[in-house]
């Protein structure tokens, strides 16, 4: 059943279902009114009745005449305070022996047991009390009752009636703006299923124009799933960019080897160690290239195997420097580390890989008789720090590293590019080095698993700086 139908009938059911509760609330609280106004006029009757019968035997003595009196007032409403005409009214006065001396002709001189119905009469008889002495009793038979209960069933009838006739009406205009309603809301999902459907068969480029057609909750849902397909198309973008980067990674080490072999299988060069040496070169790198990238998935998958230790990022750093320093030599380079660094958990290997990485790409970006800044301080993490929504902590306290030189810079165009797979701002350079571009790329991801980041700030001509930010030992579980 469609979405549609099942809001259809719901409402449908609702309708019927508020309108058998209303009904019955309805009839309820009717017959109980119609009850205690019943009741309430038997009651007044009988004080009626009861103060006119005393009177008459405060009057006179005794209940000698009471049957003409009686009769007189059933059928002449002033002297019953102005009363209604109670024809339909039957009363049976009682001396204090349980003698009738007034109702039917019939009757009069009977004891109350000789009276058909008389026991039953006797349990309901009124009691009349003159100087505090019972001088008799009356019953008074009325059929408001009956009438009551003819009324109330004819009135339940006609409610009835009324109450289905503008249900029915009610329902049809529910099913009516139900089914308006529905073909208003469904419209956009009906899209919705489409899109979705497109975009299992591979076509990445559909999009849904938000409306208000069918609420806030329709729009956002449109906007999340506009979100999503975009976002599926920059990914597979990527996926599309990494293969080919990768089979373009792969080709030239390939191509040396297999041409190297070739050569060497057809005779043309000696299988010496000259000739095999740039076979085992080839091989080091795609070694290096596959290890890298299986590094790099794991730490983006957040499957990082991590061996964590209390760590000095001050030594380890001063260590790094001192690996290098024949490069730093042969630049003519100024190092200068300053700061106070504090402890943190991390994988000494890891953070040790990160460091040579950045490093690295210091010294041989910086210029010939320049300086390499490293810089070691404590601050809040401000939001503007990453992009990454895992590790948003924003006023969380951390350690910052920040390694700047004075390089070439790179382009503000290609800052966003700068730590993706494969990126080199000059791709020259990384092949003559034997990089294989995804050093920058592992770094951020490892710095990401130990829950900190990496960022980059740049101006050509005036070099670059990298910033690490990393949450101090104490904060590391919090």
């Amino acid at each position: 059943m469609t979405l549609r139908r099942q809001f259809i009938f719901a409402l449908a059911g609702m309708v019927v279902f508020m309108a058998v509760i209303a009904g019955a609330i309805s009839l309820f609280s009717f017959n109980q009114m119609l009850n205690r106004s019943v009741s309430y006029i038997q009651q007044g009757l009988e004080t009626q009745w009861e103060s006119a019968l005393v009177t008459y035997y405060e009057e006179n003595g005794s209940w000698e005449g009471i049957q003409s009196e009686v009769q007189a007032r059933l059928h002449d409403p002033p002297r019953l305070n102005d009363g209604p005409p109670r024809d339909n009214m039957r009363i049976w006065v009682f001396a204090a022996d349980y003698r009738a001396v007034a109702g039917a002709e019939q009757d009069i001189g009977k004891t109350i047991t000789d009276i058909p119905n008389g026991l039953q009469m006797k349990a309901d008889l009124v009691p009349l009390q003159f100087n505090n002495q019972i001088v008799g009793y009356f019953h008074l038979e009325d059929n408001l009752t009956t009438r009551s209960d003819f009324l109330s069933r004819t009135l339940v009838n006609s409610i009835s009636r009324a109450m289905l006739i503008s249900m029915a009406l009610t329902l049809l205009v529910a099913l009516l703006l139900g089914i308006v309603l529905t073909r208003r809301m469904t419209e956009p999902l009906k899209q919705l299923t489409q899109a979705v459907t497109d975009v299992g068969q591979g076509c990445l480029t559909t999009r849904i124009e938000p409306d208000n057609k069918g609420g806030a909750d329709i729009k956002a849902l449109s906007e999340a799933f506009n979100e999503m397909t975009a976002r599926l198309a920059q990914y597979e973008e990527i996926r599309s960019t990494m293969v080919a980067d990768i089979a373009h990674e792969l080709r030239t080490p390939l191509t040396v080897i297999s041409g190297k072999l070739e050569s060497i299988q057809e005779g043309v060069i000696p299988a010496s160690p000259e000739t095999i040496l740039p076979i085992q070169d080839e091989v080091i790198r795609l070694t290096r290239l596959v290890r890298d990238l299986q590094q790099l998935t794991l730490a983006e998958a957040g499957k990082l195997p991590l061996c964590l230790h209390e760590v000095d990022l001050d030594k380890m750093v001063w260590r790094i420097v001192d690996h290098f320093t024949i490069a730093i030599e042969e630049k003519k380079l100024t190092v200068e580390i300053a700061g106070e660094s504090l402890p943190i958990d991390g994988d000494p290997d890891r953070l040790t890989q990160v460091f040579v990485n950045l490093i690295d790409n210091a010294i041989r970006h910086c210029q010939a008789g320049g300086s390499l800044h490293i810089n070691f301080y404590t601050g809040e993490r401000n939001i503007s720090h990453t992009s990454d929504s895992r590790n948003n902590h924003p006023g969380e306290k951390g350690l910052f590293i920040t390694i700047a030189d004075d390089g070439e810079g790179i382009p503000t165009e290609d800052l966003p590019k700068v730590f993706d797979r494969f990126y080199r701002v000059d791709p020259s350079r990384g092949r003559i080095s034997g990089g294989t571009g995804l050093g920058l790329a592992i770094a951020r991801e490892f710095i990401r698993a130990h829950g900190g980041e990496l960022t980059v700030t740049s101006r050509v001509g005036e070099g670059s700086c990298f910033t690490v930010w990393l949450c101090l030992k104490n904060n590391m579980n919090s």
